[in-house]
């Protein structure tokens, strides 16, 4: 799951001009990107993730003027109003008029006032808000660095009836953050983020959910590995569902055993993956099955030869390069 890269040059593009203060400039990118790109939802929130503030405000007062759609009107209205309330320490309209205890309101007071969130005691203390508004609430907090609160929040949407719609989308928004933070915000609140992703894998339980769960647990573990918890963030990558997710939190594992100096683990690890994508990918019979040991090639236990293979054959001229290069793709992807 990478950033969508059109969207991402239109970002990267408008935090290049608008600190110039280039209006002519700004005017003709928008044009040539044209209204529909503009107004697309990921594009905010890819705006959003990335942390600029001029283009957060530039893109959600384009929606504010030009949304035909009132759900979405309402959305960038909010969004305007908690970044520039950040900016101004203090909860501008139209937050004002929510009811206290409406969740993106109280994300928006948190990130202005720069307060903490108290976790609900019981699900009547709840926040309260539809799908969409605990979306905007959680990632309002993780766009502002306040992983704690997203934490939070995501905890008490715990006790709520599950909703996995809203699971699938605050998983994915929050996987794009975290890999923003991991590539270029060292100060974040590792072991916060860490939290947030899993609970936000643990409101997927569809079956359908299984890819997405597996990717934020191996980004918690990343984020725990970065507050220097190796033995935490290793206690995550084994919890990876059998099949291909397991091969990737198998070289996951590896990987933080290497950083950590833990050279012979990490072998022994690749070992194990090895081993496990060799039974993924073994032979199979015409029906689908297996090939069973006794139909398969074996090697000779004296000469290490296949069967009519000449002992002193150099076996390296046939090894196939280009399959174990696939193979080693296949295994990080």
């Amino acid at each position: 799951m990478r950033v969508l890269t059109q969207p991402l040059q239109l970002i990267r593009a408008l935090e290049a001009l608008l600190p110039r203060h280039d209006s002519a400039a700004v005017e003709a990118l928008l044009q040539q990107a044209g209204l529909p790109a503009l107004l697309e939802p990921a594009l905010l929130d890819l705006a959003c993730a990335t942390q600029h503030r001029a283009t957060v405000v530039l893109l959600a007062t384009l929606v504010t003027c030009n949304s035909a759609d009132t759900a979405q009107v309402r959305h960038a209205q909010w969004l305007l109003a908690a970044w520039q309330g950040h900016t101004q320490r203090e909860l501008l309209p139209p937050l004002t008029e929510l009811p206290p205890a409406q969740v993106v309101r109280v994300a928006a007071e948190a990130v202005a006032l720069r307060t903490a969130i108290a976790p609900a005691t019981t699900a009547a203390a709840c926040r309260r808000g539809i799908a969409a508004e605990w979306q905007l609430a959680i990632t309002l907090c993780a766009d502002h660095g306040r992983w704690a609160d997203a934490a939070t929040l995501l905890h008490d949407r715990t006790r709520l009836p599950p909703a996995q719609g809203l699971a699938r989308h605050v998983g994915q928004a929050l996987h794009l953050r975290v890999n923003l933070a991991l590539d270029h915000r060292p100060h974040t609140d590792w072991r916060s983020a860490a939290r947030a992703l899993q609970t936000a894998s643990g409101l997927l339980r569809g079956r359908h959910d299984t890819a997405l769960r597996d990717h934020l647990r191996l980004k918690a573990a990343d984020c725990l590995l970065r507050a220097g918890e190796l033995d935490a963030a290793l206690g995550l990558t084994r919890q990876a569902e059998p099949g291909p997710h397991a091969l990737r939190a198998g070289v996951a594992s590896a990987k933080m055993l290497c950083h950590a100096g833990r050279h012979p683990a990490a072998i022994a690890q690749l070992d194990r993956v090895l081993q496990q994508f060799c039974d993924l990918h073994a032979p199979r019979g015409r029906a689908g099955t297996k090939v069973s040991p006794a139909a398969a090639p074996h090697h000779d236990t004296a000469t290490g030869s296949l069967p009519g293979q000449d002992a002193g054959h150099d076996a390296h001229h046939d090894f196939d390069i280009g399959g174990a290069a696939q193979a080693l793709r296949e295994l990080q992807e």
